[in-house]
């Protein structure tokens, strides 16, 4: 054996001496046998490397004779007092040891915050009323996990979740762990997760809080409060604070303090919890999708359930004040009426509800199994893109998808006027004010303008047009995919022209999409060859798009024209330049959009209508 031990087989050898007293005394009569093997290995430890030793055997031999066990054969080294040169050798050996063993706690510490971090990402940025802290009696022992929580606070998926992850993770009310804490309970190291009930205007509730906060703080030799640096340029990915007084300020604040969404009121609460009514759940988490153009509202909804949260559902909840012309219990008769019962968009159901002021439509949220976040088409064009989906691929499946298929059966040809077919999407007199704000002239001077002149002979156009079953207001941020790809808001979904849908689409990814600084010049370019018959073709290739942020859009617009093709009788585009002309003119009004490129591109469009049909 060699003359002197490391401090990692030092630190390793007491481990494991620890380990085999605790099961020779495990039991009510101590293991005889094993006492008699740690003595021995004790005993053939090299001479030079025994004083880090002496403390773990004198504990063996007190504790052997408090159970009435002689050690009697443990070397005398073990109790002697070396000289002084021996003795520095040794607390050498000693003091780098719990150096070693510091910094492997240190690391072992940093590694479970951040994995606690991770494993409850997305509900720590729901779950306001958190915090977790630091407590430490020991600095060489490692550290456990432990989530403390009001008796009122849901815990139950939590519970599930950090079992799933973490090993020996506790779970205990706070007032319970005083009172284990007051019994005098051995004090372990313990990063802790604290889980807070709201106490609005409950200011005794949360000065008994802060006080067995305080009381449990103080049982220990160090503590710190750890915050979660939310900037992404940080070097640091959490913060630590040794304040108290700062602690208790920050929990007196956050618990004490409602903070209400201004974007969601009181009675806009009362249709989203009654459509979440059967979750049977008490916390329902949701984040706002958009507002739209009709004044109604989208969110998102999940369910906390008690058994795995990777299993919870997410759904789509749209309302609208009752006195907005009934619009939301129109879009639920269509969904009746076009998409509930047919196969495809993975069988979407759809409950309707009202309040006193409010009538709102909860949709299954038609995410696949294996997905765990879906995204808008808006979010992938904008760059939120992490799981790199296919966004031109995905606009060729839904086209071709079995309600879309089943849509186009509905196809029939009509003679008619564009405005039967486009009435209920422009709105003349707001688009005429609209135009000649633009255009700074008065509302008469901007009807003598060969815009609007151009747009009456479309809109009175009788023409030979298809009409079919369609979503009717296909934008990027009705469009969701993330494996499999589906819409919501079915507020125009019905019969309307047949390449509507196709139009629309175009439109969003134009206007909403395209970035406002680029140049006229350079949108007059692109909007040129838009006009080509060519642009349906997927091998076309641009001479004039070179930006890259373009040529994604570009390429989009070619996809959604191609798909058009099959909708399409003759040989000329002709039918799909209406559509999208109609479609065009009506981005005009909306402040969100880009409503120079769309009068510039209803312009050209006109144009170019007029001259093919010569009206």
């Amino acid at each position: 054996m060699a003359t002197k031990l490391s401090s990692s087989e030092i630190e390793a050898q007491i481990t494991l001496f620890e380990s085999l007293k605790s099961q020779a005394f495990e039991g009510d009569v101590p293991d005889v046998v094993k006492i008699s093997e740690i003595v021995n290995s004790l005993n053939s430890i090299p001479k030079l490397s025994r004083e880090p030793f002496k403390a773990f055997a004198k504990s063996l031999k007190d504790e052997s004779f408090l159970k009435g066990i002689s050690v009697t054969n443990l070397n005398s080294d073990f109790f002697q007092t070396e000289g002084e040169e021996s003795k520095e050798t040794v607390n050498q050996v000693v003091n780098q040891t719990q150096v070693d063993v510091h910094s492997k706690v240190k690391a072992e510490l940093q590694e479970l915050i951040e994995q606690l971090n991770f494993v409850l990402f997305d509900d720590l940025e729901v779950l306001k009323d958190h915090f977790i802290i630091r407590l430490e009696s020991n600095p060489f022992v490692s550290y456990k996990l432990m989530a403390l929580h009001d008796p009122k606070f849901f815990i139950q998926p939590i519970k599930n979740k950090l079992s799933s992850k973490f090993d020996n993770v506790t779970f205990c009310e706070i007032s319970e762990f005083l009172g284990q804490i007051e019994e005098g309970d051995e004090l372990k190291n313990m990063v802790c997760l604290i889980l807070l009930s709201p106490r609005t205007n409950d200011i005794d509730g949360i000065d008994n809080l802060i006080g067995n906060l305080k009381s449990i703080i103080e049982s220990y030799e160090s503590f710190e409060n750890i915050s979660f640096n939310e900037n992404e340029g940080s070097s640091s990915r959490y913060k630590v604070s040794t304040s108290e007084e700062d602690f208790f300020d920050e929990v007196r604040f956050v618990n004490g303090t409602l903070l209400s969404n201004g974007k969601i009121k009181h009675e806009e609460e009362k249709i989203i919890k009654k459509l979440c009514s059967n979750f049977n759940t008490p916390l329902v988490i949701y984040k706002t999708l958009k507002e739209g153009n009709s004044g109604a509202k989208v969110i998102e909804v999940r369910p906390k359930k008690q058994f795995g949260s990777e299993y919870e559902r997410r759904y789509i909840i749209k309302y609208a004040t009752l006195a907005d012309e009934r619009k939301i219990r129109n879009e639920y008769s269509n969904f009746g009426s076009f998409i509930e019962g047919y196969k495809g968009f993975n069988q979407y159901e759809c409950k309707y509800d009202k309040t006193l002021c409010y009538e709102g439509l909860r949709y299954s949220y038609a995410i696949s199994d294996k997905d765990k976040h879906s995204y808008s088409l808006s979010q992938l064009i904008e760059g939120d893109n992490p799981d790199q989906i296919d966004v031109k691929a995905a606009i060729d499946r839904l086209f071709k998808s079995e309600l879309f298929n089943l849509w186009n059966e509905s196809t029939e040809k009509k003679r008619c006027q564009t405005s039967d077919l486009f009435r209920n999407y422009i709105n003349t007199d707001k688009s005429l004010e609209t135009i000649s704000k633009i255009l700074n002239v008065s509302r008469e001077e901007a009807e003598k303008s060969e815009i609007l002149i151009n747009f009456y002979k479309i809109w009175n156009l009788t023409y030979d047009f298809h009409s079919k079953v369609c979503h009717g207001d296909l934008h990027s941020e009705n469009f969701f995919i993330d494996s499999n790809e589906y819409l919501i808001d079915f507020g125009f979904t019905g019969i309307n022209h047949a390449l509507i849908d196709h139009a629309a689409l175009e439109c969003s990814l134009k206007f909403k999409h395209i970035p406002f600084y680029v140049q006229e010049k350079e949108l007059d370019a692109i909007e040129q060859e838009f006009l080509l018959d060519d642009s349906f073709n997927l091998s076309y290739i641009s001479s004039t798009v070179i930006r890259e942020e373009l040529i994604e859009i570009f390429e989009l617009i070619k996809q959604i024209r191609h798909n058009s093709t099959s909708l399409i009788t003759t040989e000329h585009k002709i039918e799909y330049f209406i559509s999208l002309y109609m479609m065009t003119f009506r981005q005009i009004r909306y402040k969100d959009m880009n409503q120079i490129y769309a009068l510039h591109s209803t312009n050209l469009l006109g144009k170019q209508i007029v001259q093919l049909l010569s009206l």
